[in-house]
């Protein structure tokens, strides 16, 4: 070990040789320790019960367009990327406004890099009475993602685009996989007062 270290870092005098042995000891250990970390909070289970999910980012956004060729798509609202502007839970009952979130499934090693696995998007919201008079409570359906590595990355979202929308109360985005609820996100839309 001693004469990979001093040929690959150009380790001189026995100080330095000296610290880069510390250096490299503390990765091994804190790579051992890690290891550890997450076969203990991983173990062998099936999803949902012990695998992480984390919500990245969430709250109001914007769609930011996509440029091609020093173009801006001018096809849809809905083309480019999302752009988070404030992070909250209480999203104000505006025209034009969208909130959501980003979020991560980890521990997805059973199924195969690049496999597409369909999760289950339900919003739940308050009553929305169209326009031709029917009532909504929320909408659900599937939605394709991509293996990658033992984990997704996803993100969802819901524009306030009509009058009707903007009823304040609770909405909440859930993902399903399989039957078993992966994650639960929910948003309090408000009256602002101006």
């Amino acid at each position: 070990m001693t004469s990979y270290l001093t040929e690959c870092y150009n380790v001189k005098s026995p100080e330095s040789m000296h610290n880069m042995k510390i250096v490299v000891i503390n990765f091994f250990l804190s790579f051992l320790l890690l290891n550890s970390y997450l076969s203990n909070v991983y173990g062998n289970s099936v999803l949902p019960l012990k695998e992480p999910v984390h919500i990245i980012s969430y709250g109001i956004y914007e769609m930011v367009p996509e440029v091609s060729d020093g173009k801006t798509s001018q096809k849809s609202d809905d083309i480019g990327y999302p752009r988070f502007i404030e992070q909250t839970d209480k999203i104000p009952a505006k025209l034009g406004t969208r909130f959501g979130f980003s979020f991560a499934v980890f521990g997805l090693d059973r199924y195969e890099n690049g496999e597409k696995i369909a999760l289950r998007r339900v919003i739940k919201h308050p009553s929305i009475t169209s326009k031709t008079g029917v009532a909504s409570t929320g909408h659900e359906y599937m939605e394709n993602y991509e293996v990658l590595h033992g984990a997704v990355v996803g993100g969802t979202g819901y524009l306030l685009e009509k009058h009707e929308e903007l009823v304040p109360g609770k909405w909440t985005f859930e993902y399903w996989l399989e039957g078993n609820r992966l994650l639960s996100k929910s948003f309090e839309v408000f009256k602002p007062s101006n």
